[in-house]
């Protein structure tokens, strides 16, 4: 018998019965689809497709994680002066950019100075001729940051003034002979530094300078605003509601730039705030905190017995704010040759 023609040839009441099995209740293998409103759960287990949950905790956010403490900024200048008696005058192009970026400053300084008999004595003692000078400038770009004493001089430190020195000859310690020998150079206080190369022209008595360019760390996260306060605390302020985090140190052995996790809190003025850093290995933890206005309010290293190991001291801070809205925690290490893992827990009462 072929399955073909198995219906035409049943008995009929046979076909009945087996109707009324298989068929008088055709809902019970599929339920019906709910009509009910959805539920905060949902009706399946799989979380495949789901992102990974942040840590939370009752205060503080993971706002940037493992971003570099400073940038490194680069300034030259480029410029000629004039020479009329016992002064000078004139201009520098000045240009700074962030590590390798484009430029994104352009300023003109204007240069002012006079003969000096004493500035040079420290670099350039048989000098033949020295001008000490300042710089100014009225059309500064915006973008500017002027924070490198030994090109910006007086602009960056107020202190600071430049120096042109030339000697006819120069003999140097290995009795090389130089003629017409000029140097540029900064001076704060009895430090001397030679910053550039510049070139006489005794025809039209001026000087070309060429300022070479100069590298300065500078902090990506807080600025520097004329010191910080004494925020380190005797207390833990580790609890039960410690969070974790860690930093993953750079991939390649010769980078040595310093990462940061940086963490957030909300304070009303008169609040105060605790926190604490918690390690267990001896790599030189760290705790700075950034005031709302982006100054750096104080830090913290070795201060209170870590939880993690008792042979250790952790970073922590506490303080009463002054400065209304978001305060960061800035949580890094002097040594990062491999990933650090770390707990931090805070406070806001």
């Amino acid at each position: 018998m072929s399955f073909n023609t198995l219906p035409y040839q049943m008995p009929i009441g046979l076909l009945g019965l087996i109707c009324w099995i298989g068929c008088s209740e055709p809902d019970k293998e599929t339920e019906p689809e709910s009509t009910a409103p959805p539920t905060t759960e949902p009706a399946t287990e799989d979380t495949g497709n789901q992102q990974p949950t942040e840590p939370s905790h009752p205060v503080l956010s993971l706002t940037q994680d493992d971003t570099p403490l400073e940038s490194t900024l680069r300034s030259s200048a480029q410029g000629v002066v004039s020479i009329t008696g016992d002064n000078i005058t004139g201009t520098c192009e000045y240009t700074e950019k962030m590590d390798d970026a484009e430029p994104h400053c352009n300023a003109t300084l204007t240069i002012e100075g006079s003969k000096s008999d004493t500035i040079c004595q420290q670099s350039m003692p048989d000098n033949d001729w020295c001008f000490a000078y300042t710089v100014a400038t009225d059309q500064s770009d915006p973008d500017c940051l002027f924070a490198d004493g030994t090109i910006a001089l007086n602009i960056a430190q107020s202190n600071r003034q430049g120096f042109i020195g030339y000697m006819s000859e120069y003999v140097d310690s290995n009795n090389n002979i130089f003629t017409d020998y000029m140097v540029v150079g900064a001076v704060l206080g009895n430090t001397y530094e030679n910053t550039g190369n510049a070139q006489w022209n005794q025809t039209d008595q001026t000087i070309t300078l060429n300022i070479s360019e100069s590298t300065t760390p500078i902090s990506n996260l807080y600025r520097e605003c004329g010191g910080t306060d004494f925020i380190e605390s005797n207390t833990n302020f580790i609890s039960e509601t410690v969070i974790s985090g860690a930093i993953i140190c750079p991939t390649e052995p010769e980078d040595n730039t310093t990462l940061v996790d940086v963490w957030e809190l909300q304070a009303e003025v008169g609040q105060t705030i605790g926190a604490t850093v918690d390690i267990i290995e001896e790599l030189g933890a760290k705790l700075a905190v950034v005031a709302p206005d982006g100054c750096l309010l104080g830090d913290s290293s070795n201060w209170v017995t870590c939880n993690g190991n008792p042979e250790l001291y952790c970073p922590s801070v506490s303080f009463a704010a002054t400065q209304a809205g978001t305060h960061k925690l800035l949580v890094y290490f002097d040594e990062c040759e491999e990933d650090i893992g770390y707990q931090i827990d805070a406070v806001v009462e």
